[in-house]
């Protein structure tokens, strides 16, 4: 299994499943993953160490090209540091894709299968989100809080993650 197969089995396991979504997963893999807000390069940090895990893992060399992290990495270790960190259940286990499709479904990325891409609009939602241009009403934001929308905009991503999970899972941090 190459690499870019290995992150798409993370991200949606089921392969039928995956072939509706194999240009936005693409796509995602194509655009490095760019911050401006200190600490979110230790997001950066984390989707490159998932190359060493594939190595780790299946004895392969990771055969990516590019020297930076991307879009794809981002999410995919965020998601699996989500699970095994912060909403770590002994009782189900392997839920990162749980947790990326949240972001994707929160950044309405979910809508772009095969059937219904279009590049343009993707860019758009992937620069607004890079560049922080985070709407009130939580366009763009993986992560969005009613009552921290904008500050959002300055708070770095893993703990954007945190208050959202606590907002959207309260019983979970009782």
């Amino acid at each position: 299994m190459d690499y870019f197969s290995w992150l798409c089995f993370w991200a949606v396991p089921d392969g039928s499943k995956r072939r509706d979504y194999s240009q936005l997963l693409l796509a995602l893999h194509d655009i490095p993953f760019r911050w401006s807000v200190a600490h979110d390069e230790n997001r950066a940090g984390d989707g490159l160490q998932l190359r060493s895990i594939y190595e780790d893992e299946t004895g392969e060399w990771c055969d990516e090209e590019s020297p930076d992290c991307t879009l794809l990495e981002m999410f995919l270790a965020l998601a699996i540091r989500c699970d095994t960190e912060i909403m770590y259940d002994p009782d189900d286990l392997n839920r990162a894709d749980r947790w990326f499709w949240m972001m994707m479904e929160n950044l309405k990325l979910d809508k772009f299968t095969d059937e219904n891409f279009d590049y343009g609009q993707f860019l758009d939602i992937c620069g607004q989100f890079m560049d922080r241009n985070y709407g009130k009403s939580g366009q763009f934001c993986p992560f969005w809080v009613p009552d921290l929308s904008m500050k959002m905009r300055k708070i770095e991503l893993f703990y954007q993650m945190n208050y959202y999970l606590k907002w959207r899972f309260p019983r979970f941090f009782e």
